[in-house]
């Protein structure tokens, strides 16, 4: 359990560190479009880039969580040659699958452009971004799946950084959306190169995988990627094609603030399922798997409810800080996208468990079910509300799908939710973040309402301490931090030894209580 601890810590850190340079990075991308492009320009390169995510992760075929999950696997059996064995398979595959559907889009590039209402120069962009953008996909599973966290973050770090130096340069010449789409087509292929370059570290000879593993592990995987990228990315083509460009504008400026958080859950899910899966080589280890997701959801909302309370708390500066006025409309939306954000990274989280655990039917079902039902209900609340329509169906379809992927984990591992944590948690949170929203009407400036959250959220974590929340997982963390960050070493031990002392006086309290 030590040592299964400790990847998770380790996993958790290199992917926080990745998310940490990808959202610094993409904000900045996103920023500085925000800045020079209008409404209907922005509308533009948002379907255009959301059209390129959508097909290469199709065109993954599902590959990239199958790798993940047979290389943990077997791992956990002790068979590495196996697969490794078939990755030559999946690579040829995914190669195969690009060259056939880049070619269609090609044939047909004019009436493409005319359904997504783009223009045909930016489409033949985003189509040359499909193949590195899948083979990346590919090998971030082959990645995940050896546990090599931080090759992953240092790649995708430096295409990030790539593109908005890329894209930064042509906007300043004045090239506008094709300046943002070439620096963005050239930090994709920069990810490709370093990742391709180790990838016989991976891989050994070809070999045909059976039947069973594409029928059980990559279908599944395929066709719910699909529909996650739908209720990911899909909004912005469904409001462009039943409203118009400039409300995918308003939208998109409003789901850059809240889908960062949506990638709290999502990190500490990507460091949890390459374990899940090497445990669940063996039924024995399944209260070791409860007891872990227990602890993500925990870790979850702990560090999620700040941002989605200080993004809901302070729109309007957000808002004006990577836009302009024009934009100030979306406001309306940011509390809405921000919650449905949180809670579609919760159920990332439990329904990725699933399929972890080898249940990859009531995975694809969930997926499936509430695809179909967001797309019925965003078109119908989009055509009569506009972008405030598609956020509503978002929230309703992600809160339905987290209380359905809970009762499959119930059923199948009999998960149970350690309730009083997640208790405490909201508890703390409401009553800190009400103070501050009732200080936030004299607080116009987004500087005085960040210095502002920062102090509320201290506050937070005080709250806890006095709420008996932390306990000996706590304690571990903060040994790992003080490991890997030694000028902050000090600090970190004296606060360790602060809830040290807390929480042996917890114990000792509730075992006088107990006799």
């Amino acid at each position: 359990m030590v040592e299964v601890r400790k990847n998770l810590m380790s996993n958790t850190s290199y992917l926080l560190i990745g998310w940490i340079g990808s959202i610094i990075l993409n904000f900045l991308f996103q920023m500085i479009a925000a800045k020079t492009l209008l409404p209907d320009e922005l509308g533009v390169l948002s379907t255009a880039i959301s059209f390129a995510a959508i097909l290469s992760s199709v065109l993954v075929f599902g590959m990239e969580q199958t790798t993940q999950k047979l290389a943990s696997f077997y791992l956990g059996k002790n068979k590495i040659e196996y697969i490794s064995s078939v990755l030559w398979f999946f690579f040829l595959l995914t190669i195969f699958l690009n060259v056939i559907v880049i070619s269609g889009l090609l044939l047909f590039s004019t009436d493409v452009s005319q359904a997504i209402k783009i223009p045909r120069n930016i489409l033949f962009i985003s189509i040359f971004a499909l193949l590195p953008l899948s083979v990346s996909f590919f090998l971030a599973g082959i990645l995940r799946g050896y546990q090599n966290m931080r090759y992953l973050t240092t790649t995708a770090i430096f295409g990030d950084l790539l593109k908005v130096i890329v894209a930064g340069s042509l906007v300043v010449i004045g090239y506008k959306v094709y300046g943002f789409m070439i620096g963005y087509l050239i930090g994709v292929v920069s990810i490709l190169l370093l990742r391709i370059s180790n990838i016989r570290r991976f891989i050994s000879k070809f070999k045909i995988p059976s039947t069973n593993i594409i029928t059980k592990y990559a279908v599944p995987s395929f066709i719910t990627q699909i529909f996650w990228l739908i209720l990911l990315s899909g909004q912005y083509i469904i409001i462009t094609i039943l409203q118009n460009p400039y409300a995918t504008g308003l939208f998109t400026v409003a789901m850059i603030l809240s889908n960062q958080i949506y990638f709290v859950p999502r990190i500490i899910s990507d460091a949890l399922f390459p374990i899940t899966s090497r445990l669940s080589a063996n039924r024995m280890f399944f209260k070791q798997q409860c007891y872990l997701l227990n602890i993500a959801l925990r870790y979850s909302f702990l560090f999620s409810l700040p941002i989605l309370f200080f993004v809901s708390i302070f729109p309007i500066p957000l808002i004006f800080l990577i836009g302009q006025p024009l934009f100030f409309p979306a406001a309306e939306l940011v509390p809405i996208l921000v919650t449905a954000s949180l809670f579609f990274g919760v159920a990332t989280l439990l329904s990725r468990t699933l399929y972890a655990i080898g249940k990859t039917m009531t995975f694809q079902t969930i997926s499936i079910v509430f695809t179909i039902f967001y797309i019925i209900t965003s078109v119908i609340l989009t055509i009569s509300y506009s972008a405030l329509g598609t956020a509503i169906a978002y929230l309703i379809t992600t809160l339905l799908m987290t209380v359905v992927s809970l009762y499959y984990l119930k059923k199948y591992i009999s998960f149970r939710i350690e309730y009083i944590p997640l208790v405490k948690i909201f508890m703390g949170s409401f009553i800190t973040f009400s103070l501050l929203y009732l200080i936030s009407f004299r607080t116009p400036s987004l500087i005085a309402g960040a210095v502002l959250t920062m102090l509320f959220t201290i506050l937070y974590f005080l709250m806890l301490y006095f709420m008996k929340f932390y306990n000996d997982n706590d304690l571990k963390i903060l040994d790992f931090i003080s490991e890997r960050v030694p000028f902050a070493a000090k600090y970190v031990v004296r606060l360790k030894n602060l809830l040290s002392e807390k929480i042996k006086r917890q114990s000792e309290n509730n075992d006088q209580r107990n006799q």
